[in-house]
């Protein structure tokens, strides 16, 4: 949004189960922090948007006709979509998080991007310095407890709220999503279980180090 010189986002209002709001929610303190006006809509670009007199310069989704998407990170697939030149784009690109360093370590595994992992996150999760937490919606709580074993969960209303602890903690271990977004935007050291046969949300940095390589963590078939 930087490279295009977008000032204001609309973003659709998909909501979430309560109280965790909508979509719209979520990403505005963060957004605005960033110097990018955020505003809601009920829809995609559809009739009833358009009788609502919604104009824009750029449809965020349209990047996805481009080819190697699989491939190539999500952030150079829209610019070469754009024809935009930037060179730092690996660069982190969330500034004036505020942040407490602290001496903690965070967990985020959502269900989504995880076909053919091979990844044990009861093993990932017993090599993680103490001590540490899970971020993300109850559901994903509830689905890491259930694979790795029992953890504390800190609650977060939305993606300000996110940044906040990732930009404190040592180290993120996760799996494709939000909070790896966020880590790379901020710079962090992470540890993500990537899809495999995927390679678009790497960006190939210092404080990357991809799950899939470390043979203590692969799943053991019995």
């Amino acid at each position: 949004m930087r490279a295009l010189g977008v000032t204001t986002l609309y973003v659709k209002e998909n909501y979430y189960p309560e109280p965790f709001g909508s979509m719209y929610t979520a990403v505005k303190p963060l957004l605005e922090l960033q110097s990018i006006e955020c505003l809601p809509t009920k829809g995609g670009l559809d009739f009833e948007v358009y009788e609502a007199g919604l104009q824009f310069d750029y449809d965020l989704d349209k990047w996805r006709h481009e080819r190697g998407r699989g491939r190539n990170h999500i952030m150079f697939s829209m610019l070469t979509h754009w024809r935009r030149f930037y060179r730092d784009w690996r660069r982190p690109w969330l500034h004036n998080i505020p942040v407490t360093q602290g001496d903690y370590s965070l967990c985020f595994l959502t269900w989504r991007w995880r076909d053919g992992s091979r990844v044990d996150w009861k093993k990932v999760y017993a090599s993680i310095p103490r001590p540490v937490y899970f971020i993300g919606l109850p559901e994903d709580h509830e689905l890491f407890e259930r694979e790795a074993g029992q953890i504390e969960w800190v609650t977060t209303m939305d993606l300000l709220e996110m940044a906040k602890l990732i930009a404190g903690c040592r180290a993120l271990y996760c799996n494709q999503g939000v909070a790896l977004v966020l880590a790379q935007g901020l710079g962090k050291e992470y540890y993500c279980a990537f899809k495999p046969g995927k390679t678009n949300t790497m960006m190939r940095t210092p404080n990357e180090h991809d799950l899939n390589q470390y043979k203590q963590y692969e799943k053991t078939d019995h």
